[in-house]
């Protein structure tokens, strides 16, 4: 009895779901010198390399996943929310209104610049940032645009693709940053995090 995988992929979109999650999490164990793709790029390059093979999956299996990724985050940050946001809740507040600024001037100028359509300059906006909810908030936005299919279809194509390519790029350079940028700054990270733990009275 022969099984062709593809169809039995394409016509069963859990399982196809389940698939790109395992085989991701195994990339992303892999390592380049001293950096772990980490899970998240490696689903998101077998997503990529399947989506070239014309796989698809439903949309609501995205909302779902999208909904226990928000659940996890406020399950994990949530306990301390509200003591760190009255203390440093104005710092946090200035830092993400510069960084969503600048992240979206710089997309639309080179949206603009390079003749994007709505979808990929929204796409690479998300990535970027590495924002989760600013793609699926620009998925919704589209779907209620009032666009007709044709157009539609491409843009969350665009969408998802430019989210993808720049989610990488983001991502490194986050690690990299976060690796190198205190040396460049002749900065103990070890001794700076002690030195603030004993001024919060957090040190055991």
């Amino acid at each position: 009895m022969n099984i062709n995988v593809a169809e039995l992929l394409n016509g069963n979109y859990i399982l196809l779901l389940f698939v790109v999650l395992a085989l991701g999490l195994c990339l992303g164990k892999l390592r380049l010198g001293s950096i772990q793709l980490g899970n998240s790029i490696g689903v998101l390059v077998v997503s990529l390399l399947l989506g070239q093979q014309h796989f698809s999956i439903n949309t609501d299996a995205l909302n779902l996943g999208f909904m226990l990724f928000i659940f996890c985050v406020g399950v994990e940050a949530g306990p301390n929310f509200f003591s760190i946001f009255f203390r440093d809740g104005k710092n946090y507040l200035m830092l993400a209104l510069v960084m969503v600024g600048s992240a979206l001037v710089i997309a639309l100028g080179l949206g603009k610049l390079f003749g994007w359509d709505i979808g990929l300059t929204a796409g690479m906006l998300a990535g970027s940032m590495t924002s989760t909810p600013v793609l699926v908030g620009a998925g919704d936005t589209l779907r209620h645009s009032g666009m007709e299919s044709r157009q539609l279809s491409l843009a969350l194509d665009n969408l998802s693709l430019g989210y993808a390519l720049t989610y990488l790029i983001g991502l490194v350079s986050l690690i990299v940053g976060a690796r190198y940028l205190p040396k460049l700054q002749h900065q103990d990270l070890q001794t700076s995090a002690q030195q603030i733990a004993r001024e919060r009275g957090l040190d055991t």
